[in-house]
């Protein structure tokens, strides 16, 4: 059965706040299928890339409890930091939005 515009809406924001399920298998909705999964699988991306966003983001700060060594260089008390990129040997704190 053809569904209408705002039915296919109010399940892709359904969906959108809680993503347990394969929109595109969604019972009373296999006419849309295509449609369904088109747009799931663009979602999915977006949150994928904006996560990857975020990652970086936080591999990128530098930590706030930052001091000064006797040659000038900086160093970190690891033990009272967040979070420690240990390739970039340098901490960051996680920051929630």
């Amino acid at each position: 059965m053809k569904r209408e515009d705002n039915e296919i809406e109010a399940l892709k924001s359904n969906w959108r706040r809680d993503p347990a399920w394969d929109l595109e298998d969604t019972e009373g909705f296999e006419e849309h299928r295509a449609e369904l999964k088109a747009f799931s699988d663009n979602q999915r991306a977006q949150w994928k890339d904006q996560a990857k966003e975020r990652h970086t983001k936080l591999e990128n700060m530098v930590c706030p409890l930052l001091g000064i060594g006797k040659e000038g260089y900086g160093y970190c008390r690891v033990e009272e930091c967040a979070w420690w990129h240990r390739d970039r040997e340098k901490c960051g704190v996680i920051q929630v939005y």
